[in-house]
């Protein structure tokens, strides 16, 4: 059986020839994601997915988890900021704000009434107490 973690071995003569082109470098196989994604997704248990931006900021992969489902956790203004101006239409209750204590303006293009929509639906809000969250490679 194939390791989802192996990916790399199968493709070794394709990453040395990247690597000749530009090093160091960061390679992530978009399968890996997809798969982990589904399969945390897929777990009854879990009513929220929430995945650190601070973790990996990069479009691709931010537009990955937007794409399937699940929820980001910012712990920066500058996080929110970033998720802000790629998608646009992201809804607050897919953001979490952990730890943000000293929120800077955030860019004119997105409004104060959005940060604070996404501060109250968290901070003052509180969900049943079956409900779980969990973080993504966090």
């Amino acid at each position: 059986m194939e390791c989802l973690h192996d990916w790399w071995r199968y493709r070794k003569e394709e990453l040395l020839a990247l690597v000749k082109k530009e090093c160091p470098l960061y390679v992530y196989n978009e399968e890996s994601i997809n798969d982990t994604l589904f399969d945390l997704l897929a777990v009854d248990a879990i009513d929220d997915l929430f995945y650190p931006v601070h973790e990996n900021p990069h479009p691709r992969i931010l537009r990955k988890v937007f794409e399937l489902g699940a929820d980001f956790k910012c712990i920066s203004s500058v996080e929110l900021d970033h998720l802000l101006r790629l998608f646009p239409i992201l809804t607050p209750k897919r953001i979490f704000l952990k730890g943000v204590t000293n929120i800077v303006p955030i860019s004119k293009a997105k409004p104060v009434e959005l940060l604070l929509k996404i501060l109250s639906d968290r901070y003052f809000t509180f969900p049943p107490m079956e409900k779980r969250s969990v973080n993504f490679f966090a």
